[in-house]
């Protein structure tokens, strides 16, 4: 018979570094099986596009508003990577060299920001989609709501608005 080729199996280290795995472990305690493990910590506008809060064009609105902001080096307190720029791409378009790239980057910013403060959401979207707030929060602090299921159903109505819109300025919707 012909040499068998190795079968390459996934270890518990090669499965760690695979995107979107998480390491369970099932214990038993006096017969009673359960599993511990990680815990995964989604940003807070991936929770509302996995809770379908969002549509897929609201969510990648966010991600590009996001990507728009990290990428115009308004960040604080962060050195600038010009070489990660370089070498990725960025996210920019064509052939723009790193200082390009960040001035279409802080232009196409303040575009989105100039939709946004037209609606008078800026606010409430930079706190969801940057400093990762929690949608009841930015619902009591923005718009005056209490209760908590109000305050969240508030802000995530008023943001997905935001998104929508940014959608149409990113090109992802007519």
């Amino acid at each position: 018979m012909a040499e068998e080729e190795e079968i390459i199996k996934p270890t518990r280290q090669r499965m760690r570094r695979a995107p979107g795995y998480d390491e369970l472990v099932e214990t038993s305690r006096g017969g009673v099986t359960r599993k511990n493990g990680a815990v995964r910590v989604w940003s807070q506008l991936e929770n509302l596009y996995r809770n379908r809060r969002l549509t897929d064009e609201q969510y990648q609105a966010g991600q590009k508003y996001y990507s728009d902001w990290y990428l115009s080096g308004f960040q604080p307190n962060v050195t600038s990577k010009l070489q990660e720029w370089i070498q990725n791409g960025g996210g920019g378009q064509g052939s723009m060299d790193a200082m390009e790239r960040r001035v279409f980057h802080q232009k196409r910013f303040a575009q989105a920001n100039d939709i946004l403060n037209g609606l008078g959401t800026r606010k409430a979207v930079h706190w969801l989609v940057i400093n990762d707030t929690p949608a009841e929060a930015i619902g009591r602090k923005f718009w005056g709501y209490s209760g908590r299921k109000t305050a969240s159903a508030g802000a995530v109505t008023g943001i997905a608005l935001s998104l929508q819109l940014l959608a149409k300025f990113y090109g992802l919707v007519k």
